[in-house]
């Protein structure tokens, strides 16, 4: 089984369609995601860790494994064959941003971080991304959401393929918490609004059936 397919399988315009899908979404996500974050009001956090979150310890070197997730965007763009399924996909994950904004300003959620010293690589690197990150947007994760989104559509195009990317989500998922970027119930509640938001604009695509809808209802009017 190849991994993509030949360059020359399609037009370019194929490609271009696909790369600026991706590009809307990331920007999206992204400039959406720190502009969020900015206007959290801290004066009123929630605090949602358990037990197990005080047993979790801090880890530095899992922040390299917290990166990854920035390389899932690539292997969607090589694996996904159709347009249809990059749109359905950035739409995926859209919509677990959009889901998600509102509950961080209305329900926002502080982690709690460790002192972190930059006697090594990972060390260094951990405090980057404690540095652009403030720790609010925590609940519900969407460092969890968008890998396994990404991670569930790419099973479902190809199962062998589909196996080392669940792995990786499974492993962006945990390095948050080893990291200290996310308690226990960031993960799971992230983890629950990948599931609907693959399920539902993935799998079953409801926004299609929305948007004819609404193309109907205008044609009638």
């Amino acid at each position: 089984m190849s991994f993509i397919k030949p360059v020359n399988s399609y037009p370019r315009e194929y490609y271009l369609k696909k790369y600026l899908i991706f590009a809307f979404v990331y920007a999206f996500h992204g400039f959406g995601y720190m502009y969020v974050n900015s206007k959290v009001n801290t004066a009123k956090l929630y605090d949602v860790s358990l037990p197990i979150d005080r047993v979790i310890p801090l880890i530095p070197e899992w922040s390299w494994i917290y990166e990854m997730l920035f390389i899932f965007p690539i292997f969607l763009v090589l694996i996904l064959d159709t347009v249809e399924e990059v749109k359905r996909v950035g739409f995926s994950i859209v919509m677990c941003d959009l889901v998600a904004y509102p509950v961080f300003l209305l329900f926002p959620v502080m982690s709690v971080r460790q002192e972190v010293p930059m006697n090594t690589a990972s060390e260094i690197l951990l405090n980057f991304i404690y540095y652009i990150d403030l720790p609010t947007n925590c609940f519900p994760s969407l460092h969890v959401a968008v890998s396994m989104v990404s991670a569930f559509a790419i099973y479902h195009k190809t199962k062998l393929n589909g196996i080392w990317a669940i792995t990786l989500g499974i492993l962006i998922s945990l390095s948050t918490l080893f990291t200290k970027q996310h308690y226990f119930l960031d993960v799971v509640s992230g983890l629950m609004l990948a599931t609907f938001c693959y399920y539902a604009f993935y799998v079953e695509a409801y926004q299609e059936r929305l948007f004819r809808w609404f193309s109907e209802q205008k044609s009638r009017a």
